[in-house]
């Protein structure tokens, strides 16, 4: 029960942290940790189930992030010039 409240409180610091982003970089690090440490909370009660669960989740948001969200990201800083989030929107002056 300690480790499943550990990880809690990690993922609440890790929305925390990417709630307070300055620049998509910042959210994206934080996405991934968020993602890192919610592991454990799927597979906490250890059973076949959990385990089969938690392989998926990691597979599904881990191939997200690395196929998709990294090359929205460098995609972004090709168009934008800039990962900072400002009034208007990131592509306000594009």
């Amino acid at each position: 029960q300690t480790r499943f409240f550990a990880c809690f409180a990690t993922s609440l610091a890790a929305a925390a942290g990417g709630a307070f982003a300055a620049n998509l970089f910042t959210l994206v690090i934080f996405y991934e940790l968020l993602s890192l440490v919610t592991y454990p909370l799927v597979y906490h009660h250890e059973d076949e189930e959990g385990w089969a669960g938690s392989r998926k989740y990691l597979v599904y948001l881990m191939g997200a992030s690395k196929s998709v969200l990294l090359a929205a990201l460098a995609l972004t800083y090709q168009i934008a010039g800039s990962l900072d989030f400002v009034p208007g929107g990131l592509l306000a002056g594009v």
